[in-house]
């Protein structure tokens, strides 16, 4: 269906933008406006449906490096012992290895073919989890024309929410530090649960949500964040609680020094995020928000 929209979107001889072009009237003056695809945006879901993509699945994890692997992979792997590769662990951008656009066209295509030869099963799901995809003839990254006019890892996009709020970065950074807390026998999970529960004052737009957080840490949930080694919540909740638990941090929890590296880490992740939302509410200017977050995040 993307493909077949992106055609028509694009291509279109009533309307394409990459052919008739959308006629606006603009000052009186008739104007023809054309335009290419420069960015699909998608949570981590989107991108596997429409990509044919393996996401968490795959070995390589990664739709846009080719040298990112799961985590132990590397370890696991004996031909990717090498120091090419990285696990989705790494810290340093400068180590991960973008494909090349006719790189990842000859991986779509040997797929597309693998699939057409009618090889066994067990052999093309073990490409599948390889490569990370599960491309066929009928799909976008095969698509011939898009081909022509787009380059795929320059469009490719991730929404911050899923990357850093949704089973992401501040989730599990603000899990070490109360595992670590925990572990340590600094506070526990019904700590934070009578935490929450103090008469806190939430703002009239998140009150609904901001009343409910302590349920994170009840009975139940306790177990399902150990379980998942993460805060495990919505993204919304997420943005309303990672304030009071940077809060927590510290004001409440005591200082030690076994803890430093968990409670360095958590508040790094909470920098992050107040970057990306001074961003978003046009308090910084994107340049220099997108410096600012690089060094965070590294």
């Amino acid at each position: 269906m993307l493909r077949d929209y992106l055609r028509l979107q694009l291509f279109s001889t009533d309307a394409g933008l990459m052919t008739t072009g959308v006629p606006l009237d603009i000052a009186g003056e008739p104007v023809l406006i054309y335009a290419n695809l420069k960015i699909l945006l998608t949570d981590g879901d989107g991108h596997r449906l429409g990509l044919q993509w393996k996401g968490a699945a795959a070995v390589k994890p990664c739709f846009r490096h080719w040298n990112v692997f799961n985590k132990d992979a590397v370890q696991r792997l004996a031909h990717a012992s090498s120091d090419e590769y990285v696990e989705i662990s790494e810290h340093d951008p400068a180590k991960f290895r973008q494909w090349g656009e006719e790189e990842f066209r000859d991986m779509a295509d040997l797929l597309v073919a693998a699939d057409a030869a009618c090889i066994p099963k067990a052999r093309l799901e073990e490409m599948h989890k390889g490569l990370g995809f599960a491309i066929t003839a009928d799909g976008l990254l095969a698509c011939p024309e898009l081909r022509s006019v787009i380059r795929w890892q320059d469009v490719l996009r991730y929404d911050w929410v899923h990357t850093m709020l949704s089973d992401g970065v501040l989730t599990g950074e603000a899990w070490r530090l109360v595992e670590a807390a925990t572990k340590l026998k600094l506070a526990t999970q019904e700590d934070l649960y009578g935490f929450l529960r103090e008469a806190w004052v939430v703002p009239q737009h998140r009150r609904g949500q901001g009343r409910q957080l302590w349920r994170i840490f009840d009975t139940y949930h306790s177990q399902a964040n150990a379980d998942a080694g993460a805060i495990k919540c919505c993204s919304s909740e997420m943005l309303s609680l990672y304030g009071l638990l940077r809060y927590w941090s510290v004001q409440r929890l005591p200082e030690h020094e076994e803890l430093a590296p968990a409670r360095k880490c958590f508040l790094l992740a909470c920098d992050a995020v107040d970057i990306l939302l001074a961003a978003k509410r046009g308090h910084s200017g994107m340049g220099d928000a997108a410096v600012a977050l690089r060094s965070a995040l590294n």
